[in-house]
């Protein structure tokens, strides 16, 4: 019960309520999503690092990283791109590198720029039902001609709702927004620290070619 009404007479009580409900459920499903996206893809990065230079060192790094190419991880692919083509001179293969970590970050930052868009509008949502919640309320003391302080006090009280609903959807959003960007920023960086290695040891082998096939 909210101010004696149920959960479902508020959020039926004006189409911004509705538009907070939706907007809410918007942002849960978008939540999962990232959270089931990067739960299948999760890379243990020490770990396919440090097999990464051991790999290279011996020679053999399609080998060395045959458990970890598996699978869609934005790692793991843009890792596959380099180990496919040693092959090529070192300025080509940081070049193929980079367009696979380019070719990643839509699926890294996919659902983040909605959760920025629910970050904003929510707060203002709320905000906008206030208003029209309080116009609603002085309204119907001009035209009836009666309203004691009780009678504007649980107008406001109702209209003040909406804002306070935007900004419990707007928290958690920021909340949530911030912290898969971290995680987006965190695997390009990754990505970057595996693009160097592979380079790095790819110009000083520069008579091999082929080299770990």
């Amino acid at each position: 019960m909210i101010l004696g009404r149920s959960v479902v007479d508020v959020f039926l009580s004006s189409w911004v309520m509705m538009a907070l409900l939706l907007v809410s459920v918007v942002f849960v499903a978008l939540t999962l999503e990232r959270f089931v996206f990067y739960f299948t893809n999760r890379v243990d990065f020490k770990r396919l690092h440090s097999t990464l230079r051991a790999g290279l060192q011996a020679g053999k790094p399609q080998q060395a990283l045959a458990p970890y190419l598996t699978g869609n991880a934005p790692l793991v692919r843009v890792v596959q791109a380099g180990l496919q083509n040693l092959h090529l001179d070192p300025a080509s293969l940081q070049e193929v590198m980079e367009i696979a970590l380019i070719q990643e970050r839509p699926r890294l930052m996919r659902s983040l720029s909605m959760l920025s868009t629910i970050v904003a509008i929510s707060p203002l949502l709320g905000l906008l039902g206030t208003v029209i919640g309080l116009i609603n309320a002085f309204y119907s003391i001009v035209v009836t001609g009666s309203g004691g302080p009780e009678v504007v006090a649980g107008g406001i009280a109702e209209a003040l709702l909406t804002t306070a609903f935007g900004l419990i959807i707007a928290i958690p959003s920021l909340i949530v927004r911030n912290y898969f960007f971290n995680k987006a920023n965190e695997t390009v960086i990754q990505a970057e620290v595996l693009i160097k290695e592979i380079v790095a040891w790819r110009e000083r082998q520069p008579g091999r070619k082929g080299a770990g096939a």
